[in-house]
């Protein structure tokens, strides 16, 4: 190998050194199932922790069981205890471990190495010179596709952008590509995108259910009206209604019912039922007098009477109203219509959050065991984010339906300690603000009987 050669390749390998320095993260090459080399997008990133060390003491002779790390604060979790005390019992029998007790020993700085997934490119779709109109969006002429794709690493840059739409292929070599939508298709059409980056690799193949409608025929047809409907993840705009998007089937042409749909204002959610029910709990709890009624409004088996009900109307009224604000700000983040969302807690609960005498449900939704499993094991995203807070890390990398049934059982519990909002420090008795905040466990929890319902 002459000296130029040698120069050069030196030359070479010194500025991907200093690339690599600069950039800051380091991509490992790996060998896909078809023989391709490709890049993959993990960093290795070493990071320091607190470590804490633990001993699971046994309360009878104070005799140490085992010791237990946690790089977390607060007690170990009830799986990190199970777990190393079934490997410090005899043939990993737990019973002994009845009456034991924590004993805190030190805390010290550790460096852990951990993996990291670097975010992939993504491509965004919508439409172009369309308005929203009832559950679709109008567009006059014919219907084009926006593509918009992002590489998030620094340094890279789309490069191209790939669609196929009804047999046709579109390729644009920028991060932005334009595909116009011709032909009607009234029971809809799969679409295909994906993009390509500067970094080696192409991002995962998206899709689109999309629906065309010719609406109407105007003087020419390039000014022909039609309604356009798009069902995808990577959709831009305003999300699909009523669970639409999770079984992938298009709503209605003619609009949702009432009771399927969600509304802007928080006062159109208002409803003015005389609810006995919610009466009697806002009397007995101490929210509201039924003022001139005999025995405070109340029969003798506890249920309010007549004089009671008309007496808190107009509480009743506005405390059934009360979650309104809430319910929308859930169903943003929740495919599920806000009027369905409210109709369940008038159904379930008259919207009264407490406990009910000998009834083992809790909260607006009335939540009960077979619920909180539909949730964790229907909800993944739920379940991967609720999980950690209860168990460790690890645990939580099984699903919910590979776990052993008394962690599963523990995970149902803690979902039952959201949904109890019972406070006896509380006025009233009640944790009105968790109240609040559990609207959102019941979004997710119809969200799960979306899915169960759509099979997937």
């Amino acid at each position: 190998m002459n000296q130029h050669s040698k120069r050069k390749r030196f030359a070479i390998g010194y500025l991907l050194l200093i690339l690599i320095l600069l950039i800051g993260w380091e991509s490992v090459w790996v060998v896909s199932a078809d023989g391709e080399e490709g890049p993959d997008r993990t960093i290795t990133k070493t990071i320091e922790v607190l470590e804490h060390t633990w001993w699971v003491v046994q309360w009878s002779d104070n005799e140490i069981l085992c010791e237990l790390n946690a790089d977390h604060e607060g007690l170990p979790t009830g799986s990190e205890i199970y777990y190393r005390c079934e490997e410090a019992s005899t043939g990993g029998d737990t019973s002994k471990c009845s009456g034991l007790y924590l004993y805190y020993i030190s805390s010290q700085p550790e460096e852990r190495e951990i993996q990291e997934e670097l975010p992939a490119p993504e491509v965004w779709i919508s439409l172009r010179d369309c308005r929203q109109f009832l559950y679709g969006y109008r567009c006059f002429g014919a219907p084009v596709m926006q593509l918009m794709a992002e590489e998030p690493l620094p340094f890279e840059h789309i490069t191209a952008i790939h669609a196929e739409v009804g047999g046709e292929e579109y390729s644009c070599e920028t991060d932005i590509c334009i595909v116009p939508l011709t032909e009607e298709y009234p029971e809809g059409t799969t679409i295909e995108f994906w993009a390509e980056s500067s970094f080696g690799e192409e991002s995962e193949t998206f899709t689109a259910l999309v629906r065309t409608i010719l609406i109407e025929q105007i003087e020419k047809p390039s000014e022909s009206s039609w309604q356009v409907d798009v069902l995808s993840t990577q959709w831009q705009d305003d999300p699909p209604q009523a669970c639409s998007l999770t079984w992938g089937a298009f709503l209605p042409v003619e609009g949702l019912p009432g009771w399927l749909q969600t509304p802007e204002d928080p006062a159109d959610l208002a409803s003015d039922e005389p609810y006995e029910l919610l009466a009697g709990r806002l009397i007995c709890w101490g929210f509201v007098e039924a003022k001139g009624c005999p025995f405070d409004g109340l029969l003798a088996n506890g249920m309010v009477s007549n004089c009671g009900v008309e007496a808190t109307r107009a509480f009743v009224d506005d405390w059934q109203d009360r979650f309104d604000a809430r319910i929308l700000e859930v169903v943003q983040n929740v495919d599920a219509p806000a009027n369905l969302i409210k109709n369940v807690f008038a159904q379930e609960s008259q919207f009264w959050p407490g406990e009910f005498p000998n009834v083992s449900e809790y909260g607006l939704g009335q939540l009960n065991a077979e619920g909180g499993d539909a949730l964790l094991l229907l909800n993944n995203p739920f379940y991967q984010e609720f999980c950690p807070l209860v168990l460790s890390e690890e645990t939580c990398e099984d699903p919910y339906h590979e776990l052993d049934e008394d962690l599963q059982e523990l995970l149902r519990g803690a979902l039952t300690i959201q949904a109890n909002v019972t406070c006896p420090e509380c006025p009233g008795g009640i944790d009105l603000t968790q109240a609040e905040l559990s609207v959102d466990l019941f979004g997710q929890i119809l969200r799960a009987n979306c899915v169960q319902v759509g099979g997937g």
